[in-house]
């Protein structure tokens, strides 16, 4: 991985953003994960000032992929330019909203990112637009739960309740999967709002609490699981199967966890000090 910031080619990068996932939802809600996207910019400003935005420059298919992989991860990791030219295209289309310019592969990458670091005027734009505009609603109503406000990404659960143009249980896990913030809200709403989701849903709304356990680490976590299994000790057998299934991966999880999280915090540390000294 240290070589990463000199790679220039598109093999090494897409295999590099597949696998840093576990990783990254592993640490984003402890404290090492500001020093992860310290150093994942690191690795891909060189790739990102290199490609800028400019779609139109290339001939090759898979310098086009290269380039949107490389503007996903850097504006993913809190890249300033990039957060910056996401946020212009979105402010334009909110401008002009039936011209929507922002290049196809990014538009996911675009509105999330308009939506974490823009206020409530980008979010109302994206949710008054996902209820008619069908060909970006999937990609809209995933952006709204990118925002970093608690009451925000809370008061879009509370709709999805009620709004007809809105699944609960895919905005449970849009929040869910955007931020270590939102996964905490998302558990903690789903929670509270369990008996709703199974009247709705019916055993289906056990899946959705399950589906927390691949991102759950902690002995806290386990903990939690394990009181709403309690709480509904009376469900169908299948799902109690799918429960234990859910404890493993957590228990597992939680050996990783104590086997590498300090040593991946020794080295992002490390590694920050030394690019910290080549810049000074």
């Amino acid at each position: 991985m240290e070589y990463l910031d000199k790679e220039s080619e598109y093999s090494p990068w897409q295999a590099f953003v597949a696998d840093q996932m576990f990783t990254k939802y592993m640490i984003w809600r402890t404290s090492a994960y500001g020093l992860f996207e310290k150093y994942i910019r690191h690795l891909i400003t060189p790739n990102y000032n290199n490609f800028g935005w400019a779609f139109d420059n290339f001939t090759k298919e898979i310098d086009y992929y290269h380039m949107s992989e490389t503007l996903r991860t850097a504006c993913s990791y809190s890249h300033a330019d990039c957060i910056n030219e996401a946020t212009a295209q979105y402010g334009d289309w909110m401008e002009n909203p039936d011209d929507n310019k922002i290049e196809d592969s990014m538009r996911n990458t675009v509105y999330c990112t308009s939506i974490r670091y823009g206020g409530d005027a980008e979010w109302s734009f994206a949710y008054k637009r996902q209820m008619n505009d069908t060909d970006e609603q999937s990609r809209l109503q995933s952006a709204l739960a990118c925002s970093r406000q608690p009451w925000t990404l809370n008061m879009y659960m509370e709709k999805a309740m009620d709004d007809e143009s809105l699944s609960v249980t895919s905005t449970i896990e849009n929040v869910r999967d955007n931020s270590g913030l939102g996964f905490d809200l998302a558990w903690d709403f789903t929670m509270n709002n369990f008996d709703f989701l199974h009247e709705k849903n019916s055993d289906e709304a056990y899946d959705l609490v399950w589906s927390f356990a691949s991102k759950m680490n902690t002995q806290n976590d386990l903990k939690k699981l394990n009181a709403f299994g309690a709480k509904y000790y009376d469900m169908p057998g299948e799902t109690a199967n799918d429960f234990y299934k859910a404890v493993q991966r957590v228990e597992t999880n939680i050996i990783w966890a104590d086997r590498n999280m300090m040593q991946i915090k020794l080295f992002l540390q490390a590694a920050i000090q030394k690019i910290s000294a080549m810049n000074e």
